[in-house]
């Protein structure tokens, strides 16, 4: 006694063919596009870790120019100014939360 699946027979009518064209063109292109589809949110990640590290970089870079920039400016709490906007930026930095300061 045969195990599996039993074959399907070679000749089909025209109508039964067709249909299984139709179903292995549907496979192939489904398969096809799974892979483009694989390889685009590759892309789209390597690229967002890109941006990412660039963003650090930048941010890391702006950290270190204000921090030159501040290192020997005595603190006057009633200045208006833009070294009092920094340091605010820099207090922010410190705490933690997103910043939103147009300097």
């Amino acid at each position: 006694m045969p195990r599996g699946r039993p074959r399907k027979e070679l000749s089909a009518d025209a109508d039964t063919q067709s249909k299984r064209d139709y179903a292995r063109n549907y496979q192939e292109a489904r398969k096809t596009k799974i892979t483009e589809l694989t390889a685009d949110i590759k892309k789209c990640e390597t690229d967002l870790k890109k941006m990412k590290k660039d963003r650090a970089d930048l941010k890391k870079m702006a950290k270190e120019k204000l921090d030159k920039s501040l290192a020997n400016v005595p603190y006057d709490p009633d200045a208006k100014n833009p070294v009092k906007k920094a340091l605010a930026y820099k207090k922010q930095q410190v705490k933690g939360n997103k910043i939103t300061v147009n300097i």
